[in-house]
């Protein structure tokens, strides 16, 4: 929960703003959430309750995943028009195999990199 709410805050005070959208949102997590952040509705974010792949299913040619366990490191510079997922920004251990099976279900579709955090 932490980790949106921090992403919101650096998109707020950005000079250039990025759409930001959470996904997966379940309905647990939402009482969850509610209860540490009783405004979120109020956010520049959406939060949806389906995945990337059915949020962004007529771009997905645009998707660029990025996850820290891909060899693939991110250009300097973001491309206008492409989607950039946040890999395992909530995930944990737990979810890797279940994660990692799910990108090779659609890894024809878009390309993966890795976001090394400590370089930006």
């Amino acid at each position: 929960m932490k980790q949106i709410a921090h992403c919101y805050s650096a998109n707020k005070h950005n000079p250039t703003k990025f759409h930001l959208h959470a996904t997966c949102f379940t309905p647990k997590f939402i009482d969850s959430f509610l209860i540490s952040y009783p405004h979120y509705d109020k956010w520049d974010m959406k939060f949806h309750l389906e995945d990337y792949i059915e949020i962004f299913k007529d771009r997905l040619q645009n998707l660029v995943y990025l996850t820290a366990d891909e060899p693939n490191v991110i250009l300097n510079e973001l491309e206008e028009g492409k989607v950039y997922i946040i890999g395992g920004l909530v995930d944990k251990n737990r979810y890797k195999v279940k994660k990692k099976n799910f990108i090779k279900r659609y890894l024809y579709l878009y390309k993966i990199f890795s976001l090394v955090i400590i370089r930006y």
